[in-house]
């Protein structure tokens, strides 16, 4: 083994550096909204810096997947026993069997659903997307197809639903001309929070080289 080799092993497992730091985290978005014109200039003349952001983190602008349903939802009391769960779920199961065979389940929902958000049009709930409506519904809602009916009501703290899916909106890419005001509005924020954790830092040097201890200074 050569001297070399041999000083080399030994800084490599004995050369140690104490190293202090301080860290200063960048929180753009606590920064104020810019103005209208601030953002007409990033548009005017950083065209490509816009671009190459967008182009960059284009999975942020998109919509997600949306999906219209409408439910019959029959109120099951928390602590109701069993049989009053089994005779809710029958009488589920029974509408089902005349949507089956060709009733209208929206005329249905206005009849027997006790969902007052939703009874009187027809037991449409709108346009979901992920986390706004409770976990089972929104399990079950995401995994019907089109026109599809829950193959048993789905039990939720409010009752026993009969869900069917009526539409769905895949998740598309919103085009630049769509965002490119959001893509700017956040690089004008990035910048403003970078320069202000900048002007911190540029602080603490200043008090550092006048004496100043690093300990005394980030307690």
């Amino acid at each position: 083994v050569s001297d070399a080799e041999l000083k080399r092993s030994f800084f490599r497992e004995h050369d140690r550096a104490m190293v202090s730091f301080v860290r200063f985290e960048l929180k753009a978005d606590a920064e104020a909204e810019p103005s209208k014109a601030d953002v007409d200039a990033v548009l005017a003349n950083e065209r490509p810096a816009v671009d190459e952001r967008y182009n960059s983190e284009v999975f942020k602008y998109r919509t997600p997947e949306q999906r219209q349903a409408r439910q019959i939802l029959l109120s099951v009391p928390a602590g109701a026993s069993e049989s009053d769960v089994q005779k809710a779920r029958a009488e589920l199961n029974g509408i089902k069997t005349q949507i089956e065979g060709g009733a209208d389940f929206a005329a249905l929902a206005k009849k027997h659903s006790q969902d007052l958000a939703s009874k009187d049009n027809g037991g449409d709930m709108g346009w979901l997307k992920h986390g706004q409506v409770i976990r089972p519904l929104e399990e079950a809602i995401f995994k019907l197809s089109k026109d599809e009916i829950t193959a048993e009501p789905v039990k939720t703290p409010m009752g026993l639903h009969l869900v069917q899916l009526v539409d769905m909106k895949p998740p598309a890419r919103k085009e630049l001309a769509e965002v490119e005001r959001d893509v700017a509005t956040t690089l004008l924020r990035e910048r403003r929070a970078e320069q202000k954790v900048k002007d911190q830092a540029n602080a603490l040097i200043a008090q550092l080289k006048a004496g100043k201890k690093l300990d005394e200074l980030t307690i």
